[in-house]
């Protein structure tokens, strides 16, 4: 376990529940680090020759790719409008799983697999949830992908030769659930007997919309009776392409020397395009932003020209299918007495699942002020709350 400085997600302010927590705790407002506008994960990929890459992903960005490329500094005021929607109960509870592997995950690999000891009472074990969910995935993919036979008849073998790293993630943004994976780092080679240039790159490409749409599959399998409602659609690449067909919208090809984008996409989705021709790789997009579940999204194949590796892109930054349900979320908290101390104790349910919290206080008063400062963060959270005092 890594853990990082603590922060604060929207500018501390007199009688600010947080502000109010962390003084019960025994800490000061004035030990505040500052508020966080954006947090990243940087990973760094060390080969044997010394070469190496750093991998980042953004956990959060409340300015956004678009007024960053901008580079104007940023008022208070508008600090504080890019903060004051941030859900602080739902930040707190967003859960990541890195799956790094080194290798090809062969059919050995699984036999052994058994679940762990059963949590207790109707408890889930999210961490393990969210590794199946990457293990499962690239399972797939290896099986699915590592072998592709050209309409010649050559045999392209695929396989890793570098560090995967696949995130399965679990948020919730403003009060819906969402169930993501992201192929952070998904690098194979390809080989095949004699010289087919191009077949190897063609090769790739049919690998990266494969995996493209895999997710999609895994994703929407995976959170069935949990958060999704059957038949919901996994938001991802491949989808927006299947609309965009739908809608009779073209696709275009995208490259340093045009055609321009137009100026109604997204804008984040804008900057992230032009970032990505700028380095050198082609862009495969509809003609135009698409409208999904109400909102104008934006998402694309990227294309290594050189190799062929091929990766699907939204207008969030992330090589992801995700899927989004409205949940149902309640607390229930008391105070109680015992053993000359106070007891608070809380009980959170999310879409039908059931989490317990405690903590004991010395005196009374410090386990009002908790009491109190968590109850207001759950409900401006948007969770629907209940309590006792006893």
């Amino acid at each position: 376990t890594i853990e990082g400085e603590w922060f604060w997600l929207k500018p501390p302010t007199a009688g600010n529940a947080a502000v109010s927590m962390v003084d019960a705790l025994g800490g000061s407002a004035q030990e505040a680090a500052g508020t966080a506008l954006a947090e990243y994960i940087e990973l760094d990929f060390a080969n044997p020759d010394g070469s190496g890459e750093t991998v980042v992903r953004e956990v959060f960005d409340r300015i956004g790719k678009h007024r960053r490329k901008a580079g104007t500094a940023l008022t208070d005021e508008q600090i504080a409008a890019a903060t004051g929607s941030v859900a602080i109960a739902d930040f707190g509870r967003n859960l990541y799983d890195l799956f790094f592997t080194t290798g090809a995950i062969d059919r050995a690999h699984l036999k052994h697999l058994a679940a762990g000891p059963k949590p207790k009472g109707d408890r889930v074990d999210v961490a393990a949830g969210l590794h199946r969910v990457g293990l499962t995935y690239t399972a797939l993919s290896d099986a699915l992908t590592s072998r592709v036979v050209s309409p010649s008849g050559a045999v392209v073998r695929l396989y890793p030769d570098t560090p995967r790293l696949t995130i399965v993630e679990r948020e919730t943004v403003n009060g819906r659930r969402r169930l993501g994976l992201d192929l952070r780092r998904e690098r194979v080679r390809a080989a095949i007997p004699g010289f087919h240039k191009e077949q190897l790159f063609l090769a790739q490409v049919l690998r990266g919309i494969a995996d493209g749409t895999l997710e999609r599959v895994v994703v929407g399998a995976s959170a069935r009776g949990g958060i999704a409602n059957p038949g919901q659609a996994v938001f991802g690449t491949s989808l927006l392409f299947e609309l965009a067909q739908a809608q009779k919208v073209g696709a275009v090809l995208l490259t340093q020397q045009g055609p321009t984008l137009r100026d109604d996409l997204p804008e984040d989705g804008r900057a992230r395009v032009e970032e990505s021709l700028a380095a050198g790789n082609l862009v495969i997009a509809p003609e135009r932003a698409i409208q999904v579940a109400g909102a104008s999204r934006y998402a694309w194949w990227q294309i290594d020209p050189r190799s062929g590796a091929t990766t699907a892109v939204t207008d969030e930054g992330l090589n992801q299918a995700v899927l989004a349900a409205t949940i149902v979320q309640v607390v229930e908290g008391a105070i109680l007495r015992a053993d000359n101390r106070s007891y608070v104790f809380f009980e959170v349910t999310e879409g039908g699942q059931t989490t317990e919290y405690s903590t004991w206080f010395a005196t009374d008063d410090q386990a009002s002020l908790y009491f109190n400062s968590v109850m207001q963060l759950w409900e401006a959270g948007g969770y629907e709350t209940f309590f006792a005092l006893w």
